[in-house]
């Protein structure tokens, strides 16, 4: 990562005590475990997979979420809402703010639970997708992407998340963030489940991996670019997943692949890489399987303990003799997976920070891609194993590198426009 980051990661591994946050008011301690309070809900929707909280481990948590030898979220814990035990049922089979609630909008009440519109239920109950139009996206049955030809293969998935509005930044615990962007509007779009993966990734390179043509459309215009091309990323030197013949690591995120060749897969794909707006709106920014807007974490408020309970950080043991993780290693949260930890995710965006008049401001913005090519550097989101400092995982944090960078440490996921 940059030098900021690097600087971080020295700061945190002084540290005596607990894991230490940096925001506007100065070093504070977060104990693991712990709750930030929520901010304001809204009311936004999006079709995706509805679960029970995993149970954590009860080391540190209150009595009255000890529920079965694990500790509950009681907000959010279908079968533990507001109070161990209290399962939500149909008609109310969703657990929101720990009360039972029925499916919002954009989701399916297929049997006892509400459900993803996915390659079972497509668009409604009981829609099955089948060759050759096996893939579900966008709630419709449609031919899989080039990456994904068996859409059952590790990696493979897609959910479709409706437009809404929300207040972009505004943590004070964030690692980056700066005063609010203002209120967001984004129109809907469709984001890889997963980070994409080695196997995935190896199907662009085996194809010719073509370049990204420029200037590419986005919803809020036209983002171009200069200066770069598709590389093929590193190999197994430094902790890359890269390989030159498929290999154990076949399931893993991509890493080592710079910005350009990675919008380059998004093209070749059918997608582009997503705006951090986009990125932070999926993160945190709407109702999510039950889960409330401008929560810190994509999962809840709940902070991942030292020993990666809830994300890949930390330097956490990987898999399959490498740093990473394979991809889903992790509760998903309503449908999507890792948007916290294991790799840092690149963003469309040239990095500006909020305020500035070239890109940011405090007024309202719709579908907002900041162009500025001056900038010098591309966003990065969502922390990974490599880091220490836990605020990096918070849902709006922001990082930056140069767009030929091949970290690895850095991966990236896929989004598709409505």
């Amino acid at each position: 990562m940059n030098q900021s980051g690097l600087q971080s990661v020295r700061m945190a591994l002084m540290a005596a005590t607990a894991v230490v946050g940096c925001g506007t008011s100065g070093p504070q301690s977060v104990a693991p475990g712990a709750d930030v309070p929520p901010g304001t809900s809204m009311d936004v929707a999006t079709d995706v997979a509805v679960g029970s909280d995993a149970a954590h481990p009860a080391d540190g948590c209150p009595s009255a979420n000890a529920c079965g030898g694990g500790c509950s979220d009681l907000m959010i814990d279908t079968n533990n809402c507001g109070a161990c035990g209290h399962v939500c049922a149909p008609p109310t089979p969703y657990c929101v703010a720990g009360g039972c609630a029925p499916c919002v909008a954009g989701m399916l009440a297929c049997g006892s639970a509400c459900v993803a519109s996915n390659a079972m239920n497509c668009g409604t109950c009981g829609t099955t997708c089948r060759a050759p139009t096996a893939a579900c996206i966008a709630a419709v049955c449609v031919v899989p992407p080039p990456s994904c030809l068996d859409v059952n293969a590790p990696g493979c998935g897609w959910i479709t998340i409706l437009g809404g509005s929300f207040t972009m930044g505004g943590d004070a615990l964030a690692n980056g963030d700066m005063p609010t962007a203002g209120l967001i509007s984004l129109s809907g779009f469709t984001l890889d489940a997963y980070d994409v993966t080695v196997a995935r990734f190896r199907r662009f390179w085996a194809g010719g991996h073509p370049a990204a043509t420029s200037p590419m459309r986005y919803p809020g215009g036209m983002l171009t670019w200069t200066g770069g091309s598709v590389t093929e990323p590193l190999s197994l030197t430094d902790h890359c997943d890269w390989t030159a013949a498929a290999g154990t690591l076949e399931a893993h995120p991509i890493t080592c692949v710079d910005w350009y060749t990675a919008q380059a897969f998004c093209a070749w794909d059918g997608g582009r890489l997503p705006t951090e707006a986009e990125w932070e709106y999926a993160a945190r920014g709407m109702v999510l399987g039950g889960l409330t807007p401008e929560r810190a974490y994509p999962w809840s408020n709940r902070v991942p303990s030292a020993t990666c309970d809830l994300a890949e950080w930390n330097a956490c043991a990987g898999d399959d003799g490498t740093v990473t993780k394979r991809v889903g290693s992790h509760t998903q949260n309503a449908g999507l997976y890792d948007l916290a930890g294991n790799v840092w995710e690149w963003s469309a965006d040239w990095y500006a920070p909020y305020g500035d008049t070239m890109c940011w401001s405090l007024a309202s913005q719709r579908d907002p891609v900041c162009g500025n090519a001056a900038l010098g550097n591309r966003v990065v989101r969502g922390g990974s194993w490599h880091d220490v400092d836990v605020t990096h995982l918070r849902s709006a944090s922001r990082d930056f590198d140069m767009p030929v960078t091949q970290d690895n440490d850095i991966g990236f996921r896929c989004v598709r426009s409505l």
